[in-house]
């Protein structure tokens, strides 16, 4: 297994250019809120237990997260869902499961994805709390990791998609 450091998989990340909420305030979008939160893990790596392999960080997972079109369609308790994603990257990567392989589809990613894609089964749960502040059980939420295999065969994490709350197994 070959590691590389950050400084060889870190390339210059543009700037989030501040904007208008969506009632015209200056409060960011959550969009860019995660954003700016996902830039903190570019050039971090994460290995998946199931397969030992190593799943790095690259500069167009925070974009791709806060503004592919999966995001733009999620809505209600899924939109929140992966908003509070964002805070287990790590722990859903490490517990990945059920690999499947793909191809780069008329080569729409050219050489970010040379080597196809793999996706992955993730799950992870938020708390739900009483209005006394405690804890009432969890929400488990089901989604899909989709990783990129670039021309050096590197996996990056690309998107997580496909976020939905799995109604056959509250935890209480």
């Amino acid at each position: 297994m070959r590691l590389r450091s950050a400084q060889q998989i870190q390339h210059s990340a543009a700037k989030v250019p501040e904007s208008k909420g969506p009632d015209n305030s200056d409060s960011l979008h959550i969009g860019q809120t995660t954003e700016n939160i996902l830039k903190e893990h570019i050039g971090k790596y994460y290995e998946i237990l199931e397969t030992s392999e190593v799943v790095y960080i690259g500069t167009d997972f925070p974009d791709e997260f806060s503004h592919s079109i999966d995001t733009k369609n999620i809505k209600g308790a899924n939109e929140k869902a992966k908003a509070n994603a964002i805070f287990a990257i790590d722990k859903l990567i490490k517990i990945a499961n059920n690999k499947r392989e793909y191809p780069d589809f008329k080569n729409k990613h050219g050489n970010k994805a040379k080597h196809g894609w793999y996706r992955y089964d993730t799950h992870f749960g938020i708390p739900v709390y009483d209005k006394n502040g405690m804890l009432e059980r969890y929400n488990v939420f089901g989604a899909r990791i989709l990783i990129r295999c670039d021309e050096n065969g590197d996996l990056y994490l690309y998107d997580i998609v496909r976020i939905k709350k799995e109604t056959s197994r509250p935890l209480s």
